[in-house]
């Protein structure tokens, strides 16, 4: 996870190269309500993935997590 000077996150992983995964995120792990932000997709040679958080600097906070679909 790397905060941009902007506001905005941006947030890293590995997965099985080629694999879209979905992103999601939540303000609050006592009661999580994830919020689908989008697709990611793991890059074909190493399986890194990356995704942007264009909507983070309205948040406080976020915790996010990667899913298969």
């Amino acid at each position: 996870i790397n905060p941009l000077p902007n506001g905005q996150i941006s947030i890293g992983g590995a997965g099985v190269p080629g694999i879209t995964y979905q992103v999601y995120a939540t303000f609050d792990l006592k009661t999580p309500n994830w919020l689908y932000l989008g697709n990611a997709t793991a890059a074909a040679q190493t399986g890194l993935i990356q995704y942007l958080d264009l909507d983070a600097p309205n948040f406080p906070m976020r915790f996010y997590r990667f899913a298969i679909p």
